[in-house]
């Protein structure tokens, strides 16, 4: 009976390896008075003291934002003891109308913080309504960001669904961003879903034009959703994805590894 029963998102710290964990409490400072759901957090740290947690809500704020899904942000530096109240992160949440969810947050460790989701947002008619991949970036550990921006640079002239991103770096300055996606690129590969990546060299600031990862993108027929993307920091990156394409063993968790990331 301390919040309500909205969604919210809760917290819970281990001080030894996982072992033992405190009890769940809630990290949006507004559980106990907001009526609206707070979903699908994502979460990192620079490993100096600074945590970022990053959020979907349709909450109002009191009234300073729509009741549309923007993604919020709050801050931790005691090692989530304590979280700074939510605040929206799409600088554009008091006045856009689409749908922005499914956050991705990751950081270098050494000042850079990326944000990446997926939204149905024109950013005021430059974009058509179909889902894109959104990104924002902070310098100053979360405190503010950038205006959102398509990462897919096809965003303005595609038509497909692009979701459910995945942000990652290697803190030597090498950003991948992986998502599932519908769209043909201009017909080089089929309508199904397949996995595209992109990458950036400039801590977010720019990307390079959506690529299938998935290399049978052009003749295969099953969709290939929702990837992950991770990395050794030492120049190995390895992505792995489900399928409903058989090649030949319907049902398999399929990997690609890229030695050159």
């Amino acid at each position: 009976g301390a919040i309500g029963t909205d969604w919210d998102v809760l917290v819970s710290q281990s001080t030894n390896n996982g072992i033992t964990w405190t009890a769940p409490a809630p990290l949006n400072a507004n559980a106990a008075v907001d009526s609206r759901d707070d979903m699908h957090p994502s979460l990192s740290t620079d490993g100096a003291g600074n945590w970022l947690t990053v959020w979907q809500s349709n909450e109002d704020l009191n009234g300073t934002i729509g009741q549309d899904f923007d993604i919020l942000v709050s801050r931790s530096t005691d090692n989530g003891v304590t979280w700074s109240a939510p605040v929206p992160l799409n600088t554009n949440a008091a006045t856009d109308s689409g749908g922005d969810t499914y956050p991705q947050l990751a950081t270098d460790g050494v000042g850079h913080w990326v944000a990446a989701w997926q939204s149905t947002d024109t950013l005021g008619g430059v974009l058509g309504s179909d889902s894109d991949i959104f990104v924002s970036r902070s310098g100053n550990n979360g405190i503010t960001w950038s205006a959102p921006a398509a990462l897919n640079s096809n965003a303005s002239t595609d038509s497909g669904s692009d979701v459910f991103p995945q942000v990652r770096t290697d803190s030597a300055g090498h950003w991948v961003a992986a998502w599932q996606s519908s769209d043909s690129l201009g017909g080089s590969i089929g309508v199904d879903d397949d996995v595209l990546v992109s990458r950036s060299v400039d801590n977010g600031a720019s990307w390079t034009p959506p690529a299938p990862l998935n290399a049978n993108a052009g003749t295969d027929s099953g969709s290939d959703v929702a990837p992950q993307v991770s990395t050794d920091t030492g120049g190995a990156w390895v992505a792995v994805w489900y399928s409903a394409d058989d090649l030949g063993a319907r049902g398999t968790v399929f990997l690609r590894r890229d030695p050159q990331g």
